[in-house]
């Protein structure tokens, strides 16, 4: 029993250290993505895209920015955290906010878990009401009516 164990363990072995042409072409197409992904010009193209996404996605859902589609990384301006290396502070004609990500922004394409973007008061854009602010002003008036 231990002779078949011992051999089928070593049969295992033998076989993950060769592996065929396919398994190799895909770790060496993964290290040369992971390769390319370290150099800042990467870097930054994909914080810039990362940013721009997020931004477009906050001027249009609560602000209901109808030009947030048409944005490119050159029209706002953006800086990093001076604590938390996933958040990035951004500014754009009178808005200014963050965003901050649970993975870093520079080498991942995601939404930020955490974001607020305000505006300047006294220009022509109103935050939309979100449904959990109508909610509380709703549980306002029922109470204030008991």
């Amino acid at each position: 029993m231990k002779r078949i164990v011992f051999t089928a363990t070593l049969g295992l072995l033998a076989s993950s250290l060769f592996a065929g042409p396919i398994m190799e072409e895909y770790y060496k197409l993964e290290k040369e993505i992971a390769d390319s992904r370290k150099t800042d010009e990467s870097q930054k193209k994909q914080l810039e895209t990362t940013l721009l996404k997020s931004l477009q996605r906050s001027l249009a859902r609560y602000y209901k920015y109808k030009d947030a589609e048409k944005l490119t990384a050159s029209d706002f301006q953006y800086e990093a955290s001076e604590t938390d290396p996933n958040t990035f502070f951004v500014k754009f004609k009178d808005f200014t906010g963050y965003f901050s990500y649970h993975n870093d922004p520079r080498l991942y394409t995601s939404f930020p878990w955490d974001e607020k973007l305000i505006v300047k008061p006294g220009t022509e854009f109103e935050k939309e009401e979100l449904p959990i602010d109508n909610k509380k002003k709703e549980d306002e008036k029922t109470s204030e009516t008991k």
